[in-house]
């Protein structure tokens, strides 16, 4: 019984840990955003700001490292609650999708493809922490 209730406190702590995340980046993106009426639908060249970060434009390779930053957590969190990689991966490229039809469709900002380059990373990486996490765990015990 002990065993029992152990392991449902660690999945709440987990679910709980998913929710913060996923608060997190709809307020880093979409709750606390003001509306941009001066801009352009979409960047529909792929990798642009990528581009632009290797021939010197620190501001966008800042952006960059914060969208993928800001996945992190969720990939980490939904690893834990997940043992299908590729699922985790994907919720991370779908639920970036979804911010960025958001931000089109409320004017809040631009639908970037590099926005869901860059979250799908974080979120790989947010993954790829947890099993070595988890690895770590099985090795201690």
């Amino acid at each position: 019984e002990l065993m029992i209730e152990r392991g449902r406190k660690y999945k709440t702590l987990r679910i709980l840990l998913l929710v913060s995340s996923i608060m997190l980046i709809l307020g880093s993106t979409v709750l606390f955003r003001e509306s941009k009426v001066q801009l352009p639908k979409a960047m529909s060249e792929i990798l642009w700001s990528y581009k632009a970060w290797i021939s010197g434009d620190g501001r966008l390779g800042k952006l960059i490292l914060l969208n993928v930053l800001l996945f992190v957590p969720f990939g980490f969190s939904l690893a834990l609650l997940s043992k299908r990689n590729w699922l985790v991966v994907l919720s991370g490229f779908l639920f970036s999708a979804v911010i960025e039809v958001i931000l089109l469709k409320l004017g809040l900002g631009l639908f970037e493809y590099d926005d869901m380059i860059s979250n799908t990373l974080g979120t790989l990486i947010g993954l790829l922490v947890a099993r070595g996490c988890q690895q770590m765990m099985k090795y201690q015990h």
